[in-house]
């Protein structure tokens, strides 16, 4: 059996009904962003470094 990693503090799965949901909201977000002349920008994924 696999041991599960632990989660980073604050850190939680998004399983796909809260997918659906977020993506909704994202994109409403972004289109309003852009809309005001701002740009999207992606950072890097947190991980713990002893996995």
């Amino acid at each position: 059996m696999l041991e599960e990693s632990p989660r980073c503090r604050g850190m939680r799965d998004l399983l796909p009904a809260d997918m659906a949901r977020f993506r909704r909201v994202e994109e409403v977000f972004r289109t309003a962003c852009l809309a005001w002349g701002y740009q999207e920008v992606r950072t890097p994924t947190i991980e713990h470094l002893h996995l």
